[in-house]
Formats: structure tokens, sequence, C-alpha cells
């Protein structure tokens, strides 16, 4: 490149030398002018050659030069072919992406910021009824189902979102990954046949559970009499009886739970009512105050004037109540219980505070889980289920609330109850 910039140079010294030398035999600049006014127009007409070399595309055949435009061209040329080599590339890589991605059984789609289509699997297009003209579209335009647009807008993505295509009768399970290149991450997957299993297996819980409801009725019933009549019984049998009336207790608490979940799972939403959260803590408290007392312990309650919530009352009612039946049976004797419910600007939250040995970490994430126990034995001690905070995660999600539970190993643990406010205020 010196080299040829070096030749060109002198090049140009030539006519530079010619021009003054006809200037000075001539005593007169006319010469000089027209030399160097012939040089400045074959830089121009190069410069069109190469514009024109540009517009006609053919980047890799540059028109014959010499000097130091022989050597742009050449360079030019250059840069074209690794840029074209390396756009190849690229787009190698990107069908091969794409084949990928369209053998994958799961649904993938790329969103912008704003949820607009990017781009789309082919299994994406069917499990969604994904056309070519949507892609640009906006995802809750095209799905117009008022779960998909809250999930989208709360961006609470951290767990699926269970949408019941009615376009194609599937329940499909949409996660959703933020991605660094400021866009989202859609992944759909169906999940039809887990789901119908899910429910057959809800079904068959709550018809056992329906059948076991009468013997077990009997069963109690038979207890009592023996209970009332002691002198029928030899009084060496008289703990074996004790043992069998708690342990038909049990059972019978353990057939309303299973009962009451599959109500709250299978079942649709009532009509949601306004109600009094402060007259149902009042009723709460004459039963649990008396069952807290039979420990030694006592509820105290911080209960806020002239709370209402627009929900259906028995289920929220049976939410609170498993919280408080947990904090009695889980914390010690002679231990205080704090009940709170107040209001905030944009949430009504229902907390319970016990004293109690405090949950680890690992555990809390699956408490809501049916059957799950941090202590096995401890909870066939105390005779619970295992399905109370089951009970109220369902609960909750039906009359739009969620849980939210922080817990310390030797200092307790709060459940709290959120409400969001409802944006038309209750009237009495």
């Amino acid at each position: 490149m010196i080299h040829t910039l070096s030749k060109d140079a002198l090049r140009m010294l030539w006519p530079l030398l010619l021009a003054a030398l006809t200037s000075q035999l001539a005593e007169n600049l006319w010469p000089a002018i027209a030399i160097l006014l012939l040089c400045l127009a074959w830089q121009i007409w190069q410069k069109w050659r190469l514009a024109r070399w540009l517009e006609r595309g053919d980047l890799l055949n540059p028109p014959h030069a010499s000097g130091l435009w022989e050597e742009y061209y050449t360079r030019l040329m250059h840069l074209f072919r690794f840029e074209q080599q390396a756009q190849k590339q690229l787009a190698d890589i990107i069908e091969r992406a794409r084949n990928a991605a369209n053998t994958l059984d799961e649904g993938i789609a790329l969103l912008t910021l704003d949820y607009r289509l990017v781009y789309y699997n082919r299994a994406a297009s069917e499990l969604l009824g994904l056309v070519s003209v949507d892609k640009g579209e906006t995802l809750t335009n095209l799905i117009r189902q008022p779960m998909l647009h809250e999930f989208f807008e709360q961006q609470e993505f951290a767990k699926p979102l269970l949408l019941n295509a009615t376009w194609n009768e599937r329940m499909l399970s949409l996660k959703v990954t933020p991605l660094i290149q400021e866009g989202y991450l859609l992944r759909i997957e169906d999940v039809t046949h887990v789901h119908k299993l899910e429910i057959l297996q809800r079904d068959f819980v709550a018809n056992v559970s329906h059948e076991l409801k009468t013997p077990i009725t009997v069963f109690k019933g038979s207890l009592e009499l023996l209970e009332e009549n002691p002198q029928a019984v030899t009084p060496s049998y008289h703990q074996l009886l004790k043992n069998m009336k708690q342990q038909s207790d049990r059972m019978e608490n353990l057939v309303a739970s299973l009962l009451l979940l599959a109500r709250l799972e299978g079942q649709k939403i009532p009509l949601r009512a306004p109600f009094s959260v402060n007259e149902l803590c009042r009723k709460m408290q004459t039963t649990f105050d008396a069952r807290a007392t039979q420990k030694g312990q006592t509820i105290l309650w911080h209960i806020d004037p002239d709370l209402h919530l627009v929900g259906v009352k028995d289920e929220i009612e049976s939410a609170f109540s498993n919280l408080l039946d947990n904090a009695i049976h889980y914390s010690p004797p002679n231990s205080p219980i704090d009940v709170y419910a107040y209001q905030s600007q944009q949430e009504l939250c229902f907390a319970v505070q016990d004293r109690g040995e405090g949950i680890a970490p690992e555990h809390i994430p699956h408490l809501t889980e049916r059957f799950y126990r941090v202590d096995k034995s401890r909870n066939r001690q105390s005779g619970g289920t295992g399905l109370g905070l089951a009970i109220v995660k369902y609960a909750l999600q039906r009359n739009g609330g969620k849980l939210n539970i922080a817990s310390q190993i030797g200092q307790g643990s709060r459940f709290s109850c959120t409400f969001p406010i409802a944006s038309q205020p209750f009237q009495k």
C-alpha cells in the first residue's frame, strides 16, 4: 500500500511540474490551470466509476483501474467478500437453528418488550393457531383471553400460566423468560394429557372421599355410643377405644379436607360478594380463642376497623381458619399468637404470626403442596392432614389473593394473605 501511494504521489507530481514548466515558458497561468482541471476531472471520473460499481452491486468484479484506485478496488473487493462469507455463515447458523427449533415438540416464540411476535417455530404455530401474517402483531391481540393479558401485565413469570386454548381444545402451559437483548422467550407446552390425568385423579379422590364419609360417620357414632356407656367395655380396652376415637377424628378431618380441596380445584368460582372482614374475625375469635386457651396460648388480635373484601366468604374463612389452626398446632404451650388484619393503599392483608420452631428455607416453596410435611413424625402426632396450606393456596387463588410465607428457625413463622384493593371502593 505504501509503495502504491508513493507511485501515485509521483504520478500526481509530474502534472504539477508540467503545469509549472508550461506556465513558466508561456508566462501565463492558463496552461497550468488546464492541466490541473484535467487531473481533477480524472479523479472525479474515478469516483463516479466507484459509485456506479457500488450501485451495480457486482462487488466481486471491480472495474479495471491502476495505481491507488486499483488498490482501493482490491481492498474493497476483499472486504465485501469477507462480509459475504460472514453473512452466509450467519444465515447457515440461523437456518440450522430454525430447523432445529421446528423439530421440537415444545412451542417457542420470541417477543419484543411490548409482546410483539418476532419469531415462532412450527409447534408454536400449531398450538397457538398462528399464521405467517401474525408476525409483528401483539400476542395479546391475537389471543384475546383475560388471563393472558393479566399474565403479561403483572409480569410475574416465576410460575407458568395454564391457558385453556378454546381454538384447539387443548390445555397449554406458557412459560416466559426475559432476555438480555430486550425481549422475551415464550415457551408453549401442550399439557392436555397431564391436565386430564389430574382431573381424573381429583375426581377419584373426591369420589373415594365422598364414599368414605358415610362409613366413617357410622364408625364414629358407634365409638361415641361406647364412650357414653363405659360399663359395656372392658376397662382394659378403654385406651384402645380412645385411640380409635382419635384416629377416626383424624380420618374425618382428612376426608373433609380432601372434599374441600376437590371442590376448590374443580368447581367454578361462585358469585363473589362483599363482606365484612371484621365480622369474620370476630366469628373466628370466638372459636379459636377457646382452642388456644386449652393449650395455654393467647391469641392477640390486631384488627383495623371497617375492613371489607369482595369474594367468596366461606372460602376465605376456610383459608384464614387453616392458618390459625396451624398456628395453634405448631406453637408451643403458653406462647402468644398474633393475628393482623389491615389495609394499605394497594392491598388488604390478613396475617398470622406464631412463635413456633420456624421452617427451614428449603421447605418453604413446597409447603402448599398437598401432603407435604416438614417433619412427618411431628405432623402425625399433631393430627395434621398435610392439606391445610394447599387449601389456603387454592382458596386464595380463587379470590384473587396470594399467600406469602416468612420464617426463621427458632423465632417462628408469619403467613400472610394479601388481596388487591378493588378499583371501586366498597359501598355499605
